[in-house]
């Protein structure tokens, strides 16, 4: 919820210079530049801020578009998403749309719409998305669930289960930013089970790799593979039983 949602009631900004520090409550645009502390949950239409943030509470937002470090002790919920830098959530992310430039760590569950990432996610439970765009790595402590994942792994990703429509995972090319982000330009992906219509993957170590069409690029070393109607592989790939089901 943001403060438009009353409209009979006109919210004042809150505006942080400098070094400052102030309460939670209900704004209309929330703006930092410098160092801020908030000691309470913020609600409000917009959160602007460029340098260190620390919110001791929840922040609910119709936009939240920052530069530098900040750290959410609760959770956060936006309709929108843009960060150059880092973001911490400790409790649950929801949002519509999330671009990140950066790192995003998210200590409980997160649901998105959209979700662009050139750096790093991170997730401590089960993440939820229609649309996932990752140059860089991923790490999901629990269940991904994703209709469309492309990632283009810079350093190693995993995830416990992965389940969607359409996924492509490979290793990307050189880009310099992230160069200074992740040490390691090669990884895999290792997941317990990935499960989907359309599925791509290389450089990926898994348990269980079920689909409708499957297919295995370089570096892959999969327990078992069950297809529907294609499966096709790399000569590098290794499985070690696979399994024709009929749908």
């Amino acid at each position: 919820m943001t403060a438009s949602n009353n409209e009979n009631v006109k919210f004042s900004d809150m505006k942080i210079m400098g070094n400052g520090s102030s309460a939670g409550g209900t704004f209309n645009l929330v703006k930092i530049m410098g160092d801020a502390e908030i000691n309470g949950s913020i609600t409000c239409n917009a959160f602007k801020c460029m340098g260190n943030t620390q919110v001791r509470g929840m922040v609910s937002t119709g936009g939240f578009n920052c530069t530098g470090e900040i750290q959410i002790t609760e959770g956060m919920r936006s309709e929108s998403a843009k960060l150059n830098g880092n973001l911490r959530v400790l409790g649950e992310l929801s949002a519509k749309l999330i671009t990140i430039n950066g790192e995003l760590s998210v200590g409980q569950r997160m649901t998105a719409e959209k979700v662009k990432v050139n750096g790093t996610l991170s997730v401590a439970a089960d993440c939820q998305c229609e649309d996932m765009t990752i140059r860089g790595s991923l790490e999901v402590d629990g269940m991904l669930n994703v209709e469309h994942l492309q990632l283009k792994m810079h350093g190693s990703s995993k995830a416990r289960e992965v389940g969607g429509s359409k996924l492509h995972v490979s290793r990307g090319f050189s880009v310099p930013i992230l160069n200074k982000l992740i040490t390691s330009m090669e990884g895999t992906f290792q997941a317990g089970s990935i499960e989907g219509d359309e599925l791509y993957l290389e450089y990926t170590i898994a348990k269980i790799v079920r689909g409708r069409h499957v297919t295995l690029g370089p570096g892959c070393e999969i327990g078992l593979v069950e297809y529907a109607e294609e499966f096709k592989y790399d000569p590098s790939a290794s499985v070690s039983q696979v399994n024709q089901i009929i749908v």
